[in-house]
């Protein structure tokens, strides 16, 4: 998912190893991931159109996730990372990022949202109507792509990483078959995406729209992180 914690994790591990890395990938962006989507445009031509993205030993970008088979099927010796996150914070980093609030009776304005966002409410994602339905049902596509495939994915935890970002960076680029031989000590701490404001509670941030979230997500959070 966006604000997963994509950004730190690729390039940390990117500096770790000393490999080339992509953290923006525009081309894969909207309308790019529609038409992907759509298979009104074919992934294999769009990187042979956009090759200079294969230049890069590490690649992230969110919208791979959709297209997980075509790649898988392309590329079936990539290594593939799966990042999750508390759906809760997810999704408050994701409202943070385009300044909305989370207790909103109800948001449909999406035109008025930066461009490369919008995409993330269109009823192609879910068909839900309320918008933080939309995102929790958003976050349940993209964690069941993980669960339908965890054997071709290396899964890091959010919350893991967040705790001792060197180890599990190392070990991560253990999993991937790269050495992690470099310092990643000047930039451990860098803020790679603006931060959202975590002082507020996710009650507080939510109120009463936080039951749409434990109402679509609460199943599959309870899988991915083996709770009762």
């Amino acid at each position: 998912m966006p604000k997963a914690g994509t950004t730190a994790i690729a390039a940390l591990l990117g500096k770790k190893t000393g490999q080339k890395t992509m953290l923006d990938t525009p081309f894969f962006w909207y309308p790019y991931n529609f038409l992907l989507l759509k298979k009104e445009i074919t992934l294999k031509n769009h990187l042979i159109k956009h090759s200079s993205i294969l230049k890069n030993k590490i690649i992230k970008e969110p919208n791979f996730t959709l297209l997980f088979d075509e790649f898988y099927q392309l590329y079936p010796k990539a290594k593939f990372i799966f990042i999750v996150r508390n759906p809760k914070d997810n999704i408050r980093s994701i409202l943070n990022r385009l300044n909305l609030p989370g207790n909103l009776p109800d948001f449909t304005a999406y035109d008025e949202l930066p461009k490369s966002w919008q995409s993330l409410f269109y009823d192609y994602y879910s068909s839900k109507n309320h918008y933080i339905e939309k995102l929790a049902d958003m976050w349940v596509k993209y964690n069941n792509i993980y669960l339908q495939n965890k054997e071709r994915f290396i899964l890091i935890k959010y919350e893991d990483f967040i705790k001792n970002k060197e180890v599990e960076i190392v070990k991560l680029a253990k999993s991937v078959g790269l050495n992690p031989q470099f310092d990643i000590k000047d930039i451990e701490n860098k803020q790679f995406q603006p931060k959202g404001n975590q002082n507020i509670l996710l009650d507080d941030f939510f109120e009463e729209n936080i039951k749409y979230i434990h109402q679509i997500t609460l199943n599959l959070e309870k899988r991915l992180y083996d709770t009762n």
